[in-house]
């Protein structure tokens, strides 16, 4: 195994560098779909990361042994420097449980991770689709039940408040999407002008801390104290030579006509509610009250708002229809989900990462306890030269307890440390879109509730096999463990 560690290192960290050369586990060839099997080898790179952290891990582990060793020179504890010194200088002996066990444990924390990531994911994705709990657009046609009536009345606009007194809905507020067109550095750029009433906006929207670097109700105040206050996006703000503070112009395109506006850019975002970059190149943030001055009148726009309760769809088209918001239209994050994971292919992969996290630790466990078991019958000349130069028992279960607890301690926490790291660094190449890109990204989160349950499982392991190994070391005769002409 001479530099196995370091050849496995040396692959792992070139298949990391091809993930992050690609953007995406997936590749797109062509302009077709993402393909996440193109480079299939990159598949196992979590795994193999592990493995190989695990053997340099090894390697140095009897050196750490030795130091703390001399460490402990200075204290009068003699059963933890006799269970240090062995596990420094006979590594052979644990090196394979030792090896299982955090392997087992880096493995676990991954799939457990990658499954808590993926399914709050879907709960990021759907509210970031959506916007709020609820998105509500009301058309412009004929009112009338069935479309009855043959004369067009005027359109009409509610205030927010009559939306927020039908029963279940909480807080709301107005957000209309318009296509914009600007001139930056001299090259025309498309997309989406989104106008937002500021002082209700921050209390409805999805937000996540990290679609910008500031918070929502910051970019709020700034868009509330600029009356021509513009958000943009950071990458524009990285490629191009527009900064915070910089006038910019805009044309927005309502119902056919164009609409020239000078603001002033007030903030900076990642990723916005509703916003695609893949999409739109170009999202601009503003006041919708400016938007409809400059317009002259106001124009169809959504309501996004907060549910208390949950709200059927017969109640809330009853509640529209009292209103005469007749041809109201709504999406509602809530059913997505529901429908996403109620999918056969999503449950049968959480099913098969939970079977094999459970089988995983099971069998680590039982290995474990039978290595303890198999080490102390090879070691029985050992403990019995130890006990007849006088270590009563009490000592030399303290012995057998401190290097079960070294090395049931040092797997769980490098176990646990490799499969953060393992997490944090490969999950956020298993998104895939549409064009290998989605929005928002991956935000990985570390499963610590499957980390405790390894904890506990393993803290019962040392509990069960250090009273077997007691029990052995009550009953062991010395005359019986050491024989005339036998070495140790």
């Amino acid at each position: 195994r001479f530099l196995l560690d370091i050849v496995l290192l040396a692959i792992a960290g070139y298949g990391f560098y091809l993930l992050n050369q690609q953007g995406s586990l997936a590749v797109v060839i062509d302009d077709g779909p993402a393909d996440p099997f193109q480079n299939p080898l990159l598949l196992v790179l979590p795994a193999l990361s592990i493995f190989a952290l695990t053997l340099l891990f090894l390697r140095v582990l009897p050196w750490v042994m030795n130091g703390v060793s001399y460490l402990l020179l200075r204290t009068n504890n003699v059963a933890l420097m006799q269970a240090v010194r062995y596990l420094g200088r006979t590594p052979h002996h644990y090196r394979p449980p030792l090896n299982l066990l955090i392997l087992t444990v880096g493995l676990a924390v991954y799939t457990a991770s990658l499954a808590r990531t993926v399914d709050l994911q879907l709960y990021d994705e759907t509210f970031y689709e959506v916007g709020s709990d609820l998105n509500m657009l009301t058309s412009q046609q004929v009112s009338g039940f069935g479309g009855q009536n043959d004369e067009e009345e005027p359109f009409t606009y509610l205030p927010v408040t009559e939306y927020e007194l039908i029963e279940g809905i909480g807080r709301a507020t107005r957000v209309g999407r318009y296509n914009v067109r600007s001139q930056i550095d001299g090259r025309g750029v498309q997309g989406r002008y989104m106008g937002v009433d500021a002082d209700s906006f921050r209390e409805v929207a999805y937000w996540r801390w990290d679609f910008s670097q500031y918070r929502l109700g910051s970019l709020m105040n700034a868009l509330g104290s600029h009356v021509n206050g513009v958000l943009v996006p950071e990458s524009l703000i990285g490629r191009t030579s527009l900064r915070v503070g910089d006038p910019f112009r805009y044309s927005v395109s309502v119902e056919g006509t164009d609409v020239d506006f000078e603001g002033i850019i007030v903030g900076t975002f990642r990723y916005f509610p509703t916003w695609y970059p893949e999409e739109n190149e170009l999202l601009i943030v503003g006041n919708l009250n400016t938007l409809f001055e400059g317009v002259g009148g106001e124009v169809p726009y959504r309501v996004w708002a907060t549910t208390d309760a949950p709200v059927t769809d017969r109640e809330l088209r009853t509640a529209l229809n009292e209103r005469r918001l007749f041809n109201t239209s709504w999406q509602e994050p809530e059913s997505a989900i529901a429908r996403a994971q109620a999918e056969p292919a999503r449950q049968g992969l959480f099913g098969v990462l939970s079977v094999g996290f459970i089988a995983s630790a099971l069998l680590t466990v039982l290995g474990f306890f039978l290595y303890t078991l198999f080490s102390f019958r090879r070691r029985m000349v050992e403990m019995g030269v130890l006990r007849a130069v006088g270590n009563n028992r009490r000592t030399m279960i303290a012995i057998v307890a401190w290097e079960l607890m070294l090395l049931i301690l040092f797997g769980l926490l490098v176990g646990t440390a490799l499969g953060v790291v393992v997490s944090q660094q490969f999950v956020p190449f298993l998104q895939v879109g549409g064009s290998g890109t989605a929005a928002p990204p991956y935000l990985v989160e570390v499963a610590w509730e499957a980390v405790a349950q390894i904890y506990i499982l393993f803290g019962g392991l040392f509990f069960v096999a250090l009273a077997a190994l007691s029990w052995r070391l009550a009953n062991m005769k010395v005359f019986e463990s050491i024989k005339l002409g036998e070495t140790v």
